[in-house]
This record gives C-alpha cells, structure tokens and sequence, in this order.
C-alpha cells in the first residue's frame, strides 16, 4: 500500500499563489441509507487570479502545487515547476544566474528577478531552464502573453523538452485554454520521459476535466506503478471509484493505501468519511470526519457535514449548530452552512426571523441555490398562512472529494424530506422541511 511523493506540500510565501476555483462535475447522487446525504463533485482547478499566500520553491521545485485547500476533495493539476538540475554551487554561469532569479523570485523580488534572467540569456540565449524560470516569472506577475511567448521561444529552441512542454500544458490547462493542445503536450513531454509523474498526474486531471474516466483511472494506475505511494493519486483515484465508477471497495482499498502512507490527509480522511456515510457506516464515517478536523481544524466542508450527521443522524442539534456556526467563522461565505443553518434555527429554534436571514445571504452569495430559495418559500408561505408547509430542505454537507493533489468536493444535504437540486455549487437538500445546504 502507498502513497505518492511526487508533489511536496507548498509553504506560504513568496510567489502568487494559483487561487482556486471549482469547475462543477455532476457525480453520483445516491442517499445514504437512513440520512437523505447526497454526493456532488467538483473538480478543483485553479486560474491565476493572485492569492494572499504563495507557495516556496520547495522539495522537488513545484511552483504552486495542486494541493488544495481543505474544503475539496479532489486534487487538480499541479501548476508549474522551477527547473530540476540547479544544485546549489553547481553548472555553468547561467546556470548560477537562474538559480539566484529563482531565489529572488521565492523573495518576491521581481524586478531582481527579472534581471538575473536578462543576464543569463545575454551569456546563453539558448538556456532552457532561464526561459521556463522566465516564463513563472510572468505568470506571477500577471503577465499570461509574455509567459506564453517564454514557452514558445523555449519549444521553439527544444521542442522535445519534456519539463518545457509539462510547463506549458499546465499553464494551459489550469487557465482553460486550449486543453486539447495541453493534452497533446503532455503526451509529446511523456513520449521523451514516460517516468514524468507530474504530466502523468495532470493529464489524468485533463481527463477527468473531459468527463473520461476510464482512461483518467488508467492515467492513475499508470502513475501509481512508477510511484505506488502518491498520496494525491491514490486519493484521486479512490474518489474516482467512488463518486463515478461506484466502484466502493475499489475506492476503499485506495483510501486506506493512502492513510497507510499519511495516516493524516485530510482530503482523504474527508473522502473516506463520505463513502462510509454512503455506504451507511456513520459510526466510522463521524470517526473519519472528526480526525479530518483533526488534522485540519479549518476544514469547513468536514465541518458541515459533521454537523450535517449531529442534527439528523445523533439529534445533538446544539453540537450541529456549533459546527455550523464555527464553519461560517472560517468561510462566512459557506452557502451550505448557510443554509443548513436557517433548516435548525427554523426547525429547531422555531426562530423563523433568523433563518429568514440565513436563507436570504445564501441566495445574495448564490442567486440559484435552490434549497435556499425553496426554503425560503416555504417560510413565507408559513408566515403568511400558518399551516404545515413542505419540510425545509438542507444542502447536503460538503461530503467531498479529492481535487488534483492535489484537488474535488462534494456536497450533502440534510434531508428530512430529500430533494436533490440540479446546481452547479455542490448545494443539497436536506428534507421536506427548509431545505438545508
């Protein structure tokens, strides 16, 4: 059993950190047996808005790694990776020069930067390495036209440069421009080096990005056999099994390869809860869930669904609004918990002003979640003719997925009364009551 080690974990600081975005893929929405939890995965890619944090150069040179944050569930593509070959003290004077841009660059030192790769391109205009150092310069900066043309000068130079070609495939693709050329590179990057673990990783991303799975699990089996304990892989594959194959032991066996190797991975502690939930096991589910926030307190989306089991499964309503509330400290943008939240404060508080006022911000934050906005509803057609409306449906807790480790998330709903809403945010119903999130 393994994990991978392909992409090491980034730190926060220095370069503008890939902001993530999700992209919604409709996955299986079959309840759990006895609480109405629904399942909806989103792929986790990223765009190059700048982000507060960024990530350091660090273990093998990724730059802005796939890992996603803790409230997905499926990795995404790994941005973009500094070149291998500078060790310190080592190689020719471009060489230096392009090891210290880098530093420079982990620095926040653009402009410094800048001008090492100037220099190095006067001593060796053909030196590979500066113009992909260049070109996440310019990523960094904001600057996509100059980054593509550091690509195409170095492919024009090496068009069979493997690290070049990877680089250039996931810019595309994590900025959703032209993914069938990105795909065409990334195969022309493993024809040069059928070993390269992280095209392997972001093609299988592409894949599943393109709704092929079959060939997005092989691309995973394929990397596995070169590195048995890729955490990401065996996490994303595991999700796979799971959410689409519908593949549960399958998608168990990988779980418990990938915490055999890290015992503390959130994506996949919250992944595995979510299959226990649907398969019915909600003792190990909430034990599974509960050591996610433990290795991740911030964790929203294992909060919610906690929370999610505490109000319908255990009837803990105060330990549910606990959770909910403390998601919404952490994400107070969290539409889920939002909505969850107006279900028990009008269920259980009876406190139809409060929840008025959860159902309400949900729908500012997203005009079409559709729980929310039955909920809703039905409220007001309480207050105006008081009889016994439809339950309120909740939006499923954020039972996720694993992204590209990497990113994809999922979502449940409360259901007292179950409604599954066809949306694109991983928003649930949760019964016939208000509807949660």
């Amino acid at each position: 059993a393994g994990s991978w080690g392909s992409k090491k974990e980034a730190s926060s600081k220095g370069l503008p950190l890939l902001k993530a975005k999700t992209g919604s893929k409709e996955a299986s929405n079959s309840p759990t047996a006895s609480m109405g939890l629904t399942l909806d995965a989103e792929l986790v890619l990223f765009d190059g808005v700048k982000a507060t944090t960024a990530p350091n150069l660090k273990g093998n040179n990724v730059f802005g790694g796939g890992a996603v944050s803790g409230d997905h569930r499926l990795f995404g593509p790994i941005a973009y990776q500094a070149p291998k070959k500078l060790a310190p003290g080592k190689g020719s004077r471009s060489d230096i020069l392009c090891r210290e841009g880098l530093m420079l660059h982990q620095n926040g030192d653009f402009k410094g930067a800048q001008a090492k790769y100037e220099e190095s391109l006067k001593l060796d205009y053909k030196h590979v390495d500066t113009y992909n150092a260049w070109a996440l310069l310019d990523c960094a900066m904001g600057d996509g036209d100059a980054c593509e043309q550091k690509y195409a000068k170095a492919l024009e130079l090496f068009p069979t440069h493997p690290d070049t070609l990877f680089n250039c495939a996931a810019y595309k693709q994590l900025h959703f421009k032209d993914l069938d050329i990105a795909q065409t590179m990334y195969k022309r990057a493993l024809e040069v080096d059928p070993a390269h673990t992280n095209c392997l990783f972001n093609l299988a991303a592409l894949y599943f990005h393109k709704q092929e799975y079959q060939t997005c699990l092989a691309t995973y089996k394929r990397l596995l056999e070169l590195e048995p304990n890729h955490v990401d892989a065996l996490c994303n594959s595991g999700q796979l099994l799971h959410s689409v194959i519908n593949d549960h032991e399958g998608a168990e066996r990988m779980y418990c390869r990938a915490l055999a190797v890290r015992p503390t991975h959130d994506t996949t502690l919250y992944n595995y809860g979510l299959l226990k939930l649907r398969m019915g096991q909600h003792v190990d589910a909430k034990q599974l869930l509960e050591r996610c926030l433990s290795a991740s307190p911030n964790h929203t989306w294992a909060m919610c669904d906690l929370a999610v089991m505490m109000h319908a499964h255990h009837r803990d309503h105060v330990a549910a609004e606990t959770l909910f509330k403390k998601s919404l400290e952490i994400d107070p943008n969290n539409v889920n918990s939002l909505c969850n939240l107006g279900v028990l404060v009008q269920t259980v508080r009876k406190d139809s002003a409060r929840a008025k006022q959860y159902y309400e911000r949900c729908l500012e934050l997203d005009p079409r979640h559709e729980n929310a906005s039955r909920n809703l509803k039905i409220l007001m057609q309480e207050l105006q003719s008081p009889q016994t409306p439809p339950a309120p449906l909740s939006s499923p807790p954020n039972l996720g997925q694993s992204p590209v480790a990497g990113q994809a998330t999922a979502t449940r709903s409360l259901a007292l009364d179950i409604a599954i809403p066809s949306r694109g945010n991983s928003s649930k119903s949760l019964t016939s009551t208000p509807t949660a999130a």
